[in-house]
């Protein structure tokens, strides 16, 4: 006989489980807001802001990148952004492997392929190129004091990242190293600033005397000056967007500055002195303060409008409305482009 089972006592069904409470409705995130009592303009936020003169921006975009900071509006990386970031890290000095500081996390891969010597040939372009910066350091004598820094001019509400501030050892290697900028056209320039005017007071307080301003880019525009932001010898101050970092941090440190230029395609190096000359620091400025000022009333009125005639902010243009994110609800999306009307005034080839 088959094995008996002990009976089990029945006492009725089992209790139901008690009912999952309701789902919580997911949480909406809070609408990006605006707060004009801590708000400072950036350099590149005045960039924007003329593009948006000029209607080159809609004003839409204007507002929503810089002063809601949209994060539909973040650029996605390319992989030369990425090398460029890596360049950065190197030779800023946020992280010297000579120092042996700690390497930020997102760069641990890099990193430890350049152990191994096998980076991407465009990681290793950038790591030679920030060893490159290490030797112009070393060249001229200087001494970084400071790296990476948010600087703020609170009287003017003006704030920028400055990359490098170093300093010359002396005021022999001071004229040494001021007295190398040559213009363009091979003609000297005169216009040295005194050695113990250039003046940096770091975090401590302990003030820095023969400083300069380092702003180091990494570019595969060199020699380029039929580009927007391309580097060629005597017409990098034709360049809006160089002439605008130039006068905004040599205005607000009142330090000479310095482009210097390495390429992302080889490790061709460019160095550049940015003089202001006659106003155009004071002008620029000026220029900066209307804008500040122009910015602040009109996102207070809560309509961003061009106020030379009145026009809402909405400059649709084809092209430009290929790629915005908001191209899905604006209303004012542009689906096919318009005719631009050019006049034909004249005629010169039977001269």
């Amino acid at each position: 006989m088959p094995d008996m089972q002990p009976e089990i006592p029945w006492d009725g069904p089992a209790e139901a489980p008690p009912p999952e409470p309701p789902a919580e409705p997911p949480t909406q995130e809070e609408p990006p807001t605006f707060d004009p009592s801590n708000w400072y303009l950036s350099q590149s936020t005045f960039k924007d802001y003329l593009m948006f003169r000029k209607r080159e921006m809609c004003g839409e975009v204007f507002r929503l990148k810089n002063l809601l900071k949209d994060p539909r509006f973040e650029r996605q990386d390319t992989e030369e952004m990425k090398a460029g970031r890596y360049f950065e890290m190197l030779a800023t000095g946020y992280v010297n492997p000579k120092e042996g500081e700690v390497q930020p996390e997102r760069y641990k891969v890099a990193t430890e392929r350049a152990k191994k010597g096998d980076l991407k040939p465009a990681f290793e372009n950038a790591k030679k190129q920030a060893e490159n910066f290490f030797k112009v350091l070393e060249g001229y004598g200087m001494e970084i004091v400071c790296r990476g820094k948010m600087v703020y001019d609170k009287r003017r509400r003006i704030r920028g990242l400055i990359d490098v501030i170093a300093k010359l050892p002396n005021e022999e290697g001071w004229g040494l190293f001021m007295g190398r900028a040559y213009n363009f056209d091979g003609m000297k320039v005169m216009t040295i600033p005194p050695y113990e005017s250039c003046i940096y007071v770091d975090d401590d307080g302990v003030e820095h005397h023969g400083c300069i301003i380092i702003d180091l880019k990494y570019s595969g525009l060199l020699h380029n000056r039929w580009v927007e932001g391309g580097w060629e010898s005597g017409m990098v101050a034709e360049d809006a967007s160089h002439r605008i970092q130039a006068l905004t941090y040599s205005a607000m440190l009142n330090l000479p500055f310095f482009y210097l230029v390495f390429s992302s395609k080889n490790t061709e190096v460019l160095f550049f002195r940015m003089e202001p000359r006659n106003d155009t620091k004071n002008l620029h400025m000026k220029a900066m303060g209307e804008a500040l000022n122009m910015i602040l009333v009109t996102e207070e009125l809560g309509d961003f409008t061009d106020h030379r005639d009145g026009n809402l902010v909405y400059f649709p243009s084809y092209n430009r409305c290929l790629e915005c994110p908001l191209a899905e609800t604006c209303k004012h999306y542009e689906r096919i482009p318009k005719p631009q009307l050019e006049y034909i005034d004249r005629i010169d080839y039977l001269d």
